[in-house]
């Protein structure tokens, strides 16, 4: 997994060392630069899915060491410690705009994920019951929906605002409104298209 990491986070390295633009604009002010906003090296850290390759591997690492302790005695509070991860990541995330883009992007947080992921799996604790509440498992569901969808449905309303100016309002109902029918759609999509199509690629 530390080598998975660390491949992980070769290329965005090099992409700061290379491009020096790249390790001084933080996240926050990247897409306001359009010299930086459309680079090569941004679309190879945004859109090469090789890169997303050493992260998939430490995933599958990390599903391996749960199984291998499915016999052993659980860590003592895993739900602290899932906790403890968790807030580290909102905590760094709120420190964005101090952490280059590249590093950002492309799996400097990786292990506190992990280690979330891991300890939530013990399902210990109100942390692990609050997250395996029915409206959070189905959100967990439509994850992959919202992943391939919030990009669209945001360039179409970006698109709706420009063609009919009464649609325009202020950013914080904007954002409201862009998450709500993203959520929404996202759900829809898993329950009547991903899902189904799922169950019958399984049934093959």
């Amino acid at each position: 997994m530390a080598v998975a990491w660390a491949a992980a986070l070769l290329v965005p390295a090099l992409c700061v060392l290379r491009v020096p633009e790249l390790g001084l604009l933080p996240a926050a002010q990247l897409f306001r630069n359009p010299w930086i906003d459309g680079s090569f090296w941004i679309n190879v850290l945004k859109f090469n899915p090789l890169l997303r390759l050493p992260e998939f591997v430490l995933g599958v690492a990390l599903g391996r060491l749960f199984l291998l302790r499915q016999g052993e005695a659980p860590p003592r509070r895993p739900d602290a410690a899932a906790g403890a991860a968790m807030a580290a990541i909102l905590l760094l995330l709120a420190a964005g705009r101090r952490i280059p883009f590249p590093l950002l992007h492309d799996g400097l947080l990786d292990p506190l994920f992990a280690a979330a992921i891991f300890f939530l799996a013990f399902d210990r604790g109100v942390l692990a019951r609050v997250l395996g509440q029915p409206a959070f498992l189905a959100l967990g569901d439509a994850s992959y929906s919202l992943y391939i969808l919030h990009a669209p449905i945001s360039a179409w309303l970006r698109l709706s605002q420009l063609r009919w100016p009464a649609l325009r309002v202020g950013p914080v109902p904007g954002f409201l409104a862009y998450a709500g029918l993203t959520i929404a759609a996202s759900l829809a999509a898993f329950r009547f298209l991903e899902d189904p199509l799922r169950r019958r690629l399984r049934g093959r």
